[in-house]
Protein backbone atom coordinates (compact mmCIF):
# COMPACT_ATOMS: atom_id res chain seq x y z
CA UNK A 1 0.00 0.00 0.00
CA UNK A 2 1.36 3.43 -1.02
CA UNK A 3 0.17 6.65 0.66
CA UNK A 4 0.00 9.59 -1.73
CA UNK A 5 -0.56 12.10 1.11
CA UNK A 6 1.26 10.64 4.15
CA UNK A 7 1.25 14.01 5.90
CA UNK A 8 -2.35 13.32 6.94
CA UNK A 9 -1.18 10.47 9.16
CA UNK A 10 -1.14 13.15 11.88
CA UNK A 11 -4.94 13.05 11.86
CA UNK A 12 -4.75 9.73 13.73
CA UNK A 13 -3.90 11.90 16.79
CA UNK A 14 -7.60 12.83 16.88
CA UNK A 15 -8.20 9.41 18.43
CA UNK A 16 -6.64 10.65 21.71
CA UNK A 17 -9.23 13.37 22.51
CA UNK A 18 -11.95 11.02 21.29
CA UNK A 19 -10.89 8.39 23.83
CA UNK A 20 -10.61 11.03 26.57
CA UNK A 21 -14.20 12.11 25.95
CA UNK A 22 -15.42 8.57 26.57
CA UNK A 23 -13.10 7.86 29.52
CA UNK A 24 -13.61 11.18 31.32
CA UNK A 25 -15.87 10.72 34.39
CA UNK A 26 -18.03 13.57 35.63
CA UNK A 27 -18.33 13.71 39.45
CA UNK A 28 -21.90 14.43 40.68
CA UNK A 29 -22.46 17.46 42.94
CA UNK A 30 -23.48 16.78 46.56
CA UNK A 31 -26.80 18.12 47.85
CA UNK A 32 -28.40 17.82 51.30
CA UNK A 33 -31.79 16.11 51.51
CA UNK A 34 -34.22 15.49 54.37
CA UNK A 35 -35.43 12.13 53.07
CA UNK A 36 -32.48 10.08 51.77
CA UNK A 37 -34.46 6.87 51.69
CA UNK A 38 -36.67 8.37 48.96
CA UNK A 39 -33.63 8.93 46.65
CA UNK A 40 -31.72 5.80 47.54
CA UNK A 41 -33.27 3.58 44.88
CA UNK A 42 -32.82 6.27 42.26
CA UNK A 43 -29.15 7.07 42.87
CA UNK A 44 -28.00 3.59 43.79
CA UNK A 45 -26.86 1.99 40.47
CA UNK A 46 -27.97 -1.50 39.56
CA UNK A 47 -24.94 -3.70 38.98
CA UNK A 48 -26.38 -5.14 35.76
CA UNK A 49 -27.21 -1.76 34.28
CA UNK A 50 -23.85 -0.36 35.33
CA UNK A 51 -22.05 -3.21 33.54
CA UNK A 52 -24.19 -2.71 30.46
CA UNK A 53 -23.46 1.01 30.53
CA UNK A 54 -19.72 0.39 30.61
CA UNK A 55 -19.95 -2.13 27.74
CA UNK A 56 -22.09 0.26 25.76
CA UNK A 57 -19.58 3.05 26.17
CA UNK A 58 -16.70 0.77 25.13
CA UNK A 59 -18.61 -0.48 22.07
CA UNK A 60 -19.51 3.08 21.05
CA UNK A 61 -15.89 4.14 21.55
CA UNK A 62 -14.63 1.34 19.34
CA UNK A 63 -17.09 2.22 16.57
CA UNK A 64 -16.22 5.91 16.67
CA UNK A 65 -12.48 5.20 16.89
CA UNK A 66 -12.73 2.91 13.85
CA UNK A 67 -14.72 5.56 11.94
CA UNK A 68 -12.18 8.29 12.80
CA UNK A 69 -9.33 5.95 11.84
CA UNK A 70 -10.91 5.23 8.44
CA UNK A 71 -11.37 8.96 7.78
CA UNK A 72 -7.74 9.60 8.72
CA UNK A 73 -6.60 6.79 6.43
CA UNK A 74 -8.78 8.12 3.59
CA UNK A 75 -7.10 11.54 3.90
CA UNK A 76 -3.71 9.89 3.23
CA UNK A 77 -5.01 8.64 -0.21
CA UNK A 78 -3.85 5.02 -0.07
CA UNK A 79 -3.03 3.30 -3.37
CA UNK A 80 -1.96 -0.13 -4.56
CA UNK A 81 1.76 -0.79 -4.35
CA UNK A 82 3.50 -0.70 -7.74
CA UNK A 83 1.19 1.73 -9.54
CA UNK A 84 3.79 4.07 -10.99
CA UNK A 85 2.68 7.68 -11.23
CA UNK A 86 3.35 7.89 -14.97
CA UNK A 87 1.15 9.41 -17.66
CA UNK A 88 -1.29 6.88 -19.12
CA UNK A 89 -2.06 6.37 -22.80
CA UNK A 90 -5.37 4.51 -22.65
CA UNK A 91 -6.21 2.75 -25.93
CA UNK A 92 -9.51 0.94 -26.52
CA UNK A 93 -9.87 -1.79 -29.16
CA UNK A 94 -12.60 -0.71 -31.63
CA UNK A 95 -12.37 -3.74 -33.94
CA UNK A 96 -15.32 -5.80 -35.17
CA UNK A 97 -14.93 -8.64 -32.65
CA UNK A 98 -15.53 -6.15 -29.82
CA UNK A 99 -19.21 -6.14 -30.87
CA UNK A 100 -19.51 -9.76 -29.69
CA UNK A 101 -21.91 -10.30 -26.82
CA UNK A 102 -20.75 -11.34 -23.35
CA UNK A 103 -24.01 -12.03 -21.51
CA UNK A 104 -26.09 -8.84 -21.52
CA UNK A 105 -23.18 -6.62 -22.63
CA UNK A 106 -20.86 -6.46 -25.59
CA UNK A 107 -17.11 -6.74 -25.27
CA UNK A 108 -16.86 -3.11 -26.25
CA UNK A 109 -19.15 -2.04 -23.42
CA UNK A 110 -16.97 -4.05 -21.02
CA UNK A 111 -13.88 -2.33 -22.45
CA UNK A 112 -15.46 1.10 -21.96
CA UNK A 113 -16.27 0.22 -18.36
CA UNK A 114 -12.67 -0.80 -17.69
CA UNK A 115 -11.50 2.44 -19.28
CA UNK A 116 -13.83 4.44 -17.04
CA UNK A 117 -12.51 2.58 -13.99
CA UNK A 118 -8.95 3.50 -14.93
CA UNK A 119 -9.90 7.16 -15.44
CA UNK A 120 -11.72 7.34 -12.10
CA UNK A 121 -8.66 5.84 -10.42
CA UNK A 122 -6.45 8.74 -11.54
CA UNK A 123 -7.96 11.26 -9.07
CA UNK A 124 -6.18 14.16 -10.75
CA UNK A 125 -2.75 12.87 -9.71
CA UNK A 126 -1.84 11.66 -13.24
CA UNK A 127 -2.32 12.84 -16.78
CA UNK A 128 -3.94 10.52 -19.30
CA UNK A 129 -4.98 10.43 -22.93
CA UNK A 130 -7.70 8.33 -24.57
CA UNK A 131 -7.52 6.75 -28.04
CA UNK A 132 -9.25 4.08 -30.08
CA UNK A 133 -7.79 1.70 -32.62
CA UNK A 134 -9.03 -0.66 -35.31
CA UNK A 135 -6.86 -0.26 -38.40
CA UNK A 136 -5.70 3.21 -37.40
CA UNK A 137 -5.02 4.91 -34.08
CA UNK A 138 -7.12 8.00 -33.38
CA UNK A 139 -7.08 10.12 -30.22
CA UNK A 140 -10.30 11.25 -28.57
CA UNK A 141 -8.53 13.14 -25.75
CA UNK A 142 -4.92 14.19 -25.40
CA UNK A 143 -2.97 14.34 -22.13
CA UNK A 144 -5.05 15.97 -19.42
CA UNK A 145 -5.90 15.67 -15.73
CA UNK A 146 -9.51 16.67 -16.32
CA UNK A 147 -11.44 13.54 -15.41
CA UNK A 148 -14.69 14.57 -17.03
CA UNK A 149 -12.98 15.21 -20.39
CA UNK A 150 -11.42 11.76 -20.26
CA UNK A 151 -14.73 10.08 -19.40
CA UNK A 152 -16.47 11.94 -22.24
CA UNK A 153 -13.72 10.78 -24.62
CA UNK A 154 -14.29 7.16 -23.58
CA UNK A 155 -18.02 7.53 -24.23
CA UNK A 156 -17.36 9.17 -27.60
CA UNK A 157 -15.42 6.19 -28.96
CA UNK A 158 -17.50 3.63 -30.85
CA UNK A 159 -16.89 0.08 -32.04
CA UNK A 160 -16.30 -0.29 -35.81
CA UNK A 161 -16.70 -3.01 -38.45
CA UNK A 162 -12.95 -2.94 -39.15
CA UNK A 163 -10.46 -5.67 -38.23
CA UNK A 164 -7.75 -4.89 -35.68
CA UNK A 165 -4.31 -4.03 -37.01
CA UNK A 166 -1.99 -4.31 -34.01
CA UNK A 167 0.88 -3.19 -36.25
CA UNK A 168 -0.56 0.35 -36.18
CA UNK A 169 -0.23 0.34 -32.39
CA UNK A 170 3.24 -1.17 -32.61
CA UNK A 171 4.28 1.62 -34.99
CA UNK A 172 2.89 4.25 -32.62
CA UNK A 173 5.00 2.85 -29.78
CA UNK A 174 8.11 2.24 -31.92
CA UNK A 175 8.21 5.79 -33.32
CA UNK A 176 8.38 7.21 -29.81
CA UNK A 177 4.94 8.79 -30.08
CA UNK A 178 4.25 7.25 -26.70
CA UNK A 179 6.44 9.39 -24.45
CA UNK A 180 9.08 7.88 -22.25
CA UNK A 181 7.26 8.83 -19.08
CA UNK A 182 4.07 7.06 -20.16
CA UNK A 183 2.41 3.71 -19.80
CA UNK A 184 0.46 2.39 -22.79
CA UNK A 185 -2.63 0.45 -21.67
CA UNK A 186 -4.43 -1.50 -24.40
CA UNK A 187 -7.95 -2.75 -23.58
CA UNK A 188 -8.71 -5.53 -26.05
CA UNK A 189 -10.19 -8.97 -26.59
CA UNK A 190 -7.09 -9.94 -28.58
CA UNK A 191 -8.96 -11.38 -31.60
CA UNK A 192 -6.43 -10.43 -34.27
CA UNK A 193 -3.81 -12.31 -36.24
CA UNK A 194 -1.35 -9.46 -35.59
CA UNK A 195 -1.55 -9.53 -31.77
CA UNK A 196 1.71 -11.49 -31.56
CA UNK A 197 3.54 -8.47 -33.00
CA UNK A 198 2.40 -6.21 -30.17
CA UNK A 199 5.41 -4.78 -28.27
CA UNK A 200 6.01 -6.09 -24.75
CA UNK A 201 6.02 -2.52 -23.45
CA UNK A 202 2.30 -2.33 -24.24
CA UNK A 203 0.31 -3.43 -21.19
CA UNK A 204 -2.80 -5.45 -22.05
CA UNK A 205 -6.09 -5.29 -20.17
CA UNK A 206 -8.17 -8.23 -21.38
CA UNK A 207 -11.93 -8.19 -21.84
CA UNK A 208 -14.24 -11.00 -22.88
CA UNK A 209 -13.88 -14.75 -22.95
CA UNK A 210 -13.77 -17.30 -25.76
CA UNK A 211 -17.25 -17.57 -27.30
CA UNK A 212 -18.54 -20.14 -29.82
CA UNK A 213 -19.49 -18.39 -33.03
CA UNK A 214 -20.35 -18.94 -36.69
CA UNK A 215 -19.20 -16.50 -39.34
CA UNK A 216 -18.83 -16.08 -43.10
CA UNK A 217 -15.08 -15.61 -43.60
CA UNK A 218 -14.82 -15.51 -47.41
CA UNK A 219 -17.08 -15.27 -50.44
CA UNK A 220 -17.39 -14.54 -54.12
CA UNK A 221 -20.13 -14.14 -56.70
CA UNK A 222 -19.38 -14.88 -60.34
CA UNK A 223 -21.08 -15.58 -63.60
CA UNK A 224 -21.52 -19.31 -63.96
CA UNK A 225 -19.92 -21.09 -66.90
CA UNK A 226 -20.78 -24.48 -68.33
CA UNK A 227 -24.19 -26.07 -67.88
CA UNK A 228 -25.54 -23.40 -65.49
CA UNK A 229 -26.48 -20.07 -67.03
CA UNK A 230 -26.67 -17.50 -64.28
CA UNK A 231 -24.59 -16.85 -61.18
CA UNK A 232 -22.54 -18.97 -58.83
CA UNK A 233 -22.07 -18.08 -55.17
CA UNK A 234 -19.03 -19.23 -53.23
CA UNK A 235 -18.81 -18.96 -49.43
CA UNK A 236 -16.55 -20.23 -46.65
CA UNK A 237 -18.26 -20.47 -43.27
CA UNK A 238 -16.26 -20.91 -40.08
CA UNK A 239 -17.80 -22.50 -36.96
CA UNK A 240 -16.06 -22.51 -33.57
CA UNK A 241 -18.82 -24.51 -31.89
CA UNK A 242 -17.74 -27.84 -30.40
CA UNK A 243 -20.76 -29.58 -31.94
CA UNK A 244 -22.40 -29.75 -35.37
CA UNK A 245 -24.51 -26.65 -36.08
CA UNK A 246 -27.58 -26.80 -38.31
CA UNK A 247 -28.77 -23.55 -39.84
CA UNK A 248 -30.09 -22.02 -43.06
CA UNK A 249 -28.51 -19.74 -45.63
CA UNK A 250 -30.93 -17.16 -47.00
CA UNK A 251 -29.97 -15.40 -50.23
CA UNK A 252 -31.85 -12.20 -51.03
CA UNK A 253 -31.68 -10.03 -54.16
CA UNK A 254 -31.40 -6.65 -52.44
CA UNK A 255 -32.47 -4.57 -55.46
CA UNK A 256 -35.87 -6.30 -55.68
CA UNK A 257 -36.08 -7.48 -52.03
CA UNK A 258 -36.80 -10.96 -53.39
CA UNK A 259 -35.76 -14.10 -51.52
CA UNK A 260 -33.82 -16.05 -54.15
CA UNK A 261 -32.66 -19.13 -52.26
CA UNK A 262 -33.05 -20.87 -48.90
CA UNK A 263 -30.41 -23.52 -48.35
CA UNK A 264 -30.11 -25.78 -45.27
CA UNK A 265 -26.57 -26.10 -43.93
CA UNK A 266 -24.79 -28.45 -41.55
CA UNK A 267 -21.59 -26.88 -40.26
CA UNK A 268 -18.77 -29.03 -38.97
CA UNK A 269 -17.44 -28.32 -35.45
CA UNK A 270 -14.29 -26.19 -35.21
CA UNK A 271 -13.84 -26.17 -38.97
CA UNK A 272 -14.57 -24.27 -42.18
CA UNK A 273 -17.35 -25.46 -44.45
CA UNK A 274 -17.21 -24.49 -48.16
CA UNK A 275 -20.57 -23.68 -49.75
CA UNK A 276 -21.34 -23.36 -53.47
CA UNK A 277 -24.76 -22.21 -54.66
CA UNK A 278 -25.82 -22.17 -58.31
CA UNK A 279 -28.37 -19.49 -59.20
CA UNK A 280 -29.88 -20.26 -62.59
CA UNK A 281 -31.11 -17.23 -64.55
CA UNK A 282 -30.31 -14.97 -61.58
CA UNK A 283 -30.14 -11.26 -62.44
CA UNK A 284 -27.18 -9.01 -61.80
CA UNK A 285 -27.26 -6.62 -58.87
CA UNK A 286 -26.81 -6.64 -55.11
CA UNK A 287 -27.19 -9.80 -53.03
CA UNK A 288 -27.19 -10.48 -49.27
CA UNK A 289 -26.29 -13.97 -48.00
CA UNK A 290 -27.40 -14.34 -44.37
CA UNK A 291 -27.17 -17.17 -41.84
CA UNK A 292 -30.28 -17.63 -39.71
CA UNK A 293 -28.45 -18.25 -36.45
CA UNK A 294 -28.17 -16.48 -33.10
CA UNK A 295 -24.59 -16.48 -31.91
CA UNK A 296 -22.13 -14.17 -30.17
CA UNK A 297 -21.43 -11.91 -33.19
CA UNK A 298 -24.12 -10.87 -35.68
CA UNK A 299 -21.81 -8.85 -37.92
CA UNK A 300 -20.23 -11.86 -39.64
CA UNK A 301 -23.51 -13.68 -40.30
CA UNK A 302 -24.08 -11.50 -43.37
CA UNK A 303 -22.17 -11.25 -46.63
CA UNK A 304 -22.84 -8.40 -49.06
CA UNK A 305 -22.09 -9.39 -52.64
CA UNK A 306 -22.52 -7.66 -55.98
CA UNK A 307 -22.66 -8.83 -59.56
CA UNK A 308 -22.26 -5.53 -61.43
CA UNK A 309 -23.90 -5.00 -64.77
CA UNK A 310 -22.28 -1.86 -66.22
CA UNK A 311 -22.85 -0.69 -69.74
CA UNK A 312 -20.21 -2.27 -72.02
CA UNK A 313 -17.64 -0.12 -73.80
CA UNK A 314 -18.55 0.11 -77.49
CA UNK A 315 -15.61 -0.67 -79.77
CA UNK A 316 -15.33 -0.31 -83.56
CA UNK A 317 -12.58 -1.65 -85.82
CA UNK A 318 -10.99 0.54 -88.50
CA UNK A 319 -8.57 -1.64 -90.42
CA UNK A 320 -8.08 -3.25 -93.79
CA UNK A 321 -7.78 -6.56 -91.88
CA UNK A 322 -10.61 -6.32 -89.29
CA UNK A 323 -11.23 -10.03 -88.60
CA UNK A 324 -8.73 -10.67 -85.79
CA UNK A 325 -9.45 -7.36 -84.07
CA UNK A 326 -13.17 -8.06 -84.15
CA UNK A 327 -12.59 -11.52 -82.66
CA UNK A 328 -10.56 -10.01 -79.80
CA UNK A 329 -13.42 -7.64 -78.96
CA UNK A 330 -16.03 -10.44 -79.22
CA UNK A 331 -14.03 -12.53 -76.73
CA UNK A 332 -14.83 -9.99 -74.01
CA UNK A 333 -18.29 -9.26 -75.40
CA UNK A 334 -19.28 -12.89 -74.82
CA UNK A 335 -17.29 -13.29 -71.60
CA UNK A 336 -17.61 -10.58 -68.94
CA UNK A 337 -19.54 -8.28 -71.35
CA UNK A 338 -17.11 -5.42 -70.73
CA UNK A 339 -16.79 -4.70 -74.49
CA UNK A 340 -19.36 -4.51 -77.28
CA UNK A 341 -18.48 -4.58 -80.99
CA UNK A 342 -20.19 -2.05 -83.23
CA UNK A 343 -19.99 -1.28 -86.95
CA UNK A 344 -20.76 2.41 -86.45
CA UNK A 345 -17.37 4.02 -85.92
CA UNK A 346 -18.95 7.43 -85.32
CA UNK A 347 -20.85 6.17 -82.26
CA UNK A 348 -18.10 3.93 -80.88
CA UNK A 349 -16.34 4.98 -77.69
CA UNK A 350 -13.08 3.29 -78.73
CA UNK A 351 -11.67 2.48 -82.17
CA UNK A 352 -9.09 -0.23 -82.88
CA UNK A 353 -7.03 0.78 -85.89
CA UNK A 354 -3.91 -0.19 -87.81
CA UNK A 355 -1.31 2.28 -88.99
CA UNK A 356 -3.18 5.61 -88.74
CA UNK A 357 -6.55 4.75 -90.23
CA UNK A 358 -8.81 6.45 -87.65
CA UNK A 359 -9.16 10.02 -86.42
CA UNK A 360 -11.48 9.21 -83.48
CA UNK A 361 -10.54 10.80 -80.11
CA UNK A 362 -9.85 7.44 -78.38
CA UNK A 363 -7.87 5.00 -80.45
CA UNK A 364 -5.87 1.79 -80.09
CA UNK A 365 -3.27 1.80 -82.84
CA UNK A 366 -1.31 -1.24 -84.00
CA UNK A 367 1.55 -1.17 -86.52
CA UNK A 368 2.26 2.60 -86.50
CA UNK A 369 3.72 4.10 -89.66
CA UNK A 370 3.75 7.36 -91.54
CA UNK A 371 3.01 10.69 -89.91
CA UNK A 372 0.74 11.04 -86.92
CA UNK A 373 0.10 13.18 -83.88
CA UNK A 374 0.72 10.05 -81.76
CA UNK A 375 4.39 9.61 -82.74
CA UNK A 376 7.28 11.47 -84.35
CA UNK A 377 10.33 10.55 -86.37
CA UNK A 378 8.79 7.25 -87.53
CA UNK A 379 11.61 5.52 -89.35
CA UNK A 380 12.44 2.11 -90.70
CA UNK A 381 11.54 -1.25 -89.19
CA UNK A 382 14.00 -2.37 -86.48
CA UNK A 383 16.10 -5.15 -88.03
CA UNK A 384 17.74 -6.38 -84.84
CA UNK A 385 16.09 -8.81 -82.46
CA UNK A 386 14.02 -6.77 -80.02
CA UNK A 387 14.33 -7.60 -76.32
CA UNK A 388 11.40 -5.89 -74.54
CA UNK A 389 11.59 -4.64 -70.97
CA UNK A 390 9.04 -3.14 -68.61
CA UNK A 391 9.20 0.51 -67.63
CA UNK A 392 5.85 0.56 -65.76
CA UNK A 393 4.62 -2.91 -64.88
CA UNK A 394 1.89 -1.82 -62.41
CA UNK A 395 -0.20 0.29 -64.78
CA UNK A 396 -3.67 -1.14 -65.60
CA UNK A 397 -2.70 -1.21 -69.28
CA UNK A 398 -0.22 -3.98 -68.45
CA UNK A 399 -2.58 -6.00 -66.24
CA UNK A 400 -2.34 -9.77 -66.86
CA UNK A 401 0.12 -9.06 -69.69
CA UNK A 402 3.48 -10.84 -70.07
CA UNK A 403 5.11 -8.23 -72.31
CA UNK A 404 8.62 -9.65 -71.93
CA UNK A 405 7.56 -12.83 -73.77
CA UNK A 406 5.88 -10.97 -76.65
CA UNK A 407 7.36 -10.82 -80.13
CA UNK A 408 7.68 -7.21 -81.31
CA UNK A 409 8.69 -8.03 -84.88
CA UNK A 410 7.84 -5.16 -87.23
CA UNK A 411 8.40 -2.43 -84.65
CA UNK A 412 9.61 0.86 -86.11
CA UNK A 413 12.10 3.42 -84.92
CA UNK A 414 9.94 6.21 -83.55
CA UNK A 415 9.53 8.58 -80.62
CA UNK A 416 6.52 8.91 -78.34
CA UNK A 417 5.02 12.41 -77.90
CA UNK A 418 6.26 14.39 -74.88
CA UNK A 419 4.45 13.40 -71.68
CA UNK A 420 3.57 9.93 -72.91
CA UNK A 421 3.55 7.01 -70.46
CA UNK A 422 5.82 4.29 -71.87
CA UNK A 423 5.04 0.86 -70.43
CA UNK A 424 7.35 -1.31 -72.55
CA UNK A 425 10.47 -0.37 -74.49
CA UNK A 426 13.39 -2.09 -76.18
CA UNK A 427 16.87 -2.18 -74.69
CA UNK A 428 17.78 0.60 -77.14
CA UNK A 429 14.94 2.77 -75.80
CA UNK A 430 12.46 2.34 -78.65
CA UNK A 431 8.90 2.67 -77.18
CA UNK A 432 6.90 -0.51 -77.84
CA UNK A 433 3.70 0.01 -75.85
CA UNK A 434 2.76 3.48 -74.60
CA UNK A 435 -0.17 5.67 -73.66
CA UNK A 436 -0.33 9.21 -75.09
CA UNK A 437 -2.84 11.83 -74.05
CA UNK A 438 -3.91 15.26 -75.25
CA UNK A 439 -6.53 17.55 -73.66
CA UNK A 440 -9.46 16.06 -75.61
CA UNK A 441 -8.12 12.78 -76.98
CA UNK A 442 -5.90 9.82 -76.13
CA UNK A 443 -4.37 6.76 -77.77
CA UNK A 444 -2.64 3.50 -76.94
CA UNK A 445 0.10 2.68 -79.44
CA UNK A 446 1.38 -0.88 -79.89
CA UNK A 447 4.58 -0.75 -81.94
CA UNK A 448 4.65 -4.09 -83.79
CA UNK A 449 3.31 -5.78 -86.93
CA UNK A 450 0.58 -8.22 -85.74
CA UNK A 451 0.88 -10.34 -88.90
CA UNK A 452 4.69 -10.68 -88.99
CA UNK A 453 4.93 -11.28 -85.22
CA UNK A 454 1.95 -13.69 -85.26
CA UNK A 455 0.50 -11.54 -82.47
CA UNK A 456 -3.01 -12.40 -83.68
CA UNK A 457 -2.42 -15.92 -82.39
CA UNK A 458 -0.96 -14.84 -79.06
CA UNK A 459 -2.97 -15.11 -75.81
CA UNK A 460 -1.84 -11.56 -75.01
CA UNK A 461 -3.58 -10.08 -78.08
CA UNK A 462 -7.17 -9.97 -76.72
CA UNK A 463 -5.86 -9.13 -73.23
CA UNK A 464 -4.01 -6.09 -74.55
CA UNK A 465 -7.04 -4.96 -76.59
CA UNK A 466 -9.31 -5.27 -73.54
CA UNK A 467 -6.85 -3.47 -71.23
CA UNK A 468 -6.37 -0.62 -73.70
CA UNK A 469 -10.14 -0.23 -74.22
CA UNK A 470 -10.78 -0.11 -70.48
CA UNK A 471 -7.99 2.43 -69.88
CA UNK A 472 -9.17 4.69 -72.71
CA UNK A 473 -12.80 4.25 -71.59
CA UNK A 474 -12.02 5.18 -67.98
CA UNK A 475 -12.82 1.70 -66.65
CA UNK A 476 -9.36 0.71 -65.42
CA UNK A 477 -10.35 1.17 -61.77
CA UNK A 478 -13.65 -0.68 -61.65
CA UNK A 479 -14.63 -1.61 -58.14
CA UNK A 480 -14.40 -5.29 -57.25
CA UNK A 481 -17.69 -7.02 -56.57
CA UNK A 482 -16.76 -8.15 -53.04
CA UNK A 483 -14.23 -6.77 -50.58
CA UNK A 484 -13.48 -7.11 -46.86
CA UNK A 485 -13.68 -4.25 -44.38
CA UNK A 486 -10.38 -2.41 -44.26
CA UNK A 487 -9.78 -2.80 -48.02
CA UNK A 488 -8.79 0.19 -50.15
CA UNK A 489 -11.46 2.01 -52.15
CA UNK A 490 -11.18 4.89 -54.65
CA UNK A 491 -12.20 7.34 -51.92
CA UNK A 492 -10.55 5.85 -48.87
CA UNK A 493 -11.14 2.59 -47.00
CA UNK A 494 -14.16 0.28 -46.71
CA UNK A 495 -14.93 1.01 -43.07
CA UNK A 496 -18.38 -0.49 -42.59
CA UNK A 497 -20.31 -3.55 -43.69
CA UNK A 498 -22.87 -2.93 -46.44
CA UNK A 499 -22.82 -1.68 -50.03
CA UNK A 500 -20.37 0.97 -51.20
CA UNK A 501 -21.42 3.13 -54.17
CA UNK A 502 -18.95 4.84 -56.44
CA UNK A 503 -19.71 8.18 -58.14
CA UNK A 504 -21.62 6.31 -60.82
CA UNK A 505 -24.53 4.50 -59.12
CA UNK A 506 -24.12 1.61 -61.57
CA UNK A 507 -20.80 0.79 -59.94
CA UNK A 508 -21.18 -0.69 -56.49
CA UNK A 509 -19.29 -3.19 -54.36
CA UNK A 510 -20.28 -5.30 -51.39
CA UNK A 511 -18.39 -4.88 -48.10
CA UNK A 512 -18.33 -7.74 -45.56
CA UNK A 513 -16.24 -8.57 -42.50
CA UNK A 514 -14.51 -11.60 -44.05
CA UNK A 515 -11.91 -11.92 -41.29
CA UNK A 516 -11.32 -15.30 -39.67
CA UNK A 517 -9.53 -13.98 -36.58
CA UNK A 518 -12.33 -11.52 -35.81
CA UNK A 519 -15.03 -14.16 -36.35
CA UNK A 520 -13.35 -16.87 -34.33
CA UNK A 521 -13.73 -14.95 -31.02
CA UNK A 522 -11.00 -17.10 -29.46
CA UNK A 523 -8.86 -15.20 -26.95
CA UNK A 524 -7.90 -18.11 -24.70
CA UNK A 525 -4.20 -17.47 -25.33
CA UNK A 526 -4.41 -13.75 -24.46
CA UNK A 527 -2.81 -12.95 -21.11
CA UNK A 528 -3.42 -9.77 -19.13
CA UNK A 529 -0.04 -8.10 -18.75
CA UNK A 530 -0.97 -4.81 -17.06
CA UNK A 531 1.09 -3.95 -14.00
CA UNK A 532 -0.69 -2.91 -10.74
CA UNK A 533 -3.02 -0.07 -11.48
CA UNK A 534 -5.58 1.90 -9.53
CA UNK A 535 -8.95 1.41 -11.15
CA UNK A 536 -12.46 2.49 -10.30
CA UNK A 537 -13.19 4.82 -7.42
CA UNK A 538 -10.24 5.57 -5.10
CA UNK A 539 -9.69 3.70 -1.85
CA UNK A 540 -10.26 6.96 0.05
CA UNK A 541 -13.81 7.10 -1.35
CA UNK A 542 -14.71 3.66 -0.03
CA UNK A 543 -12.95 4.27 3.31
CA UNK A 544 -14.88 7.51 3.84
CA UNK A 545 -18.12 5.76 2.88
CA UNK A 546 -17.43 2.97 5.40
CA UNK A 547 -16.62 5.52 8.10
CA UNK A 548 -19.91 7.30 7.45
CA UNK A 549 -21.73 3.99 7.77
CA UNK A 550 -20.06 3.22 11.10
CA UNK A 551 -20.92 6.65 12.49
CA UNK A 552 -24.53 6.22 11.39
CA UNK A 553 -24.70 2.80 13.02
CA UNK A 554 -23.19 4.12 16.26
CA UNK A 555 -25.66 6.99 16.36
CA UNK A 556 -28.65 4.69 15.81
CA UNK A 557 -27.50 2.18 18.39
CA UNK A 558 -26.71 4.85 20.99
CA UNK A 559 -30.03 6.65 20.68
CA UNK A 560 -32.01 3.43 20.66
CA UNK A 561 -30.41 2.33 23.93
CA UNK A 562 -30.94 5.77 25.44
CA UNK A 563 -34.65 5.66 24.63
CA UNK A 564 -34.89 2.06 25.86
Amino acid sequence: MTLLAPIFLWTFAALIPLALIYLLKVRPRKKQTTAFFLWQKVITPDRRSALFQRLRDIFSLLLMALAFGLIALALTEPELTGDERKNLVLIVDQSASMQAREGTQTRYELAQQRARDVVRGLRGAQQASVAGIAQELSFAAHLTRHQRSLLEAVDKLKATDMPLDADALASFIATGSAQQNSRVLFITDGCSASMERLPKSCEVLRVGSTQPNVGIVAGDLRKATGEVIGLRLFLRIRSSFAEVVKTELNLTHEDTKRLVKVMPLELKPNAETPVTVDLADAPAGRYIAELSIKDALDLDNRAHLVMPQPEPITVAVSSSEPFFYSQAVRAFEQGDQSLQLTDDEAKAQIVVATRNESKRPRTIIFQPEGKSEWWTDAGDVVKETIVPRWKNRTHPLGRFLDAESMDFTGARQLKAPPGSLVLVESEEGVPLIYLARQPDKSAVVVNLDPAESAFYLSAWFPVLVNNAARVLGGREDDLPSIIATGSALPRGVASSVGFFFNDDPLWVTGVSLFNEAESNLDNASLKETAQPLSQGRPWSYWLALLALGLMTAESLLYHRRKVG
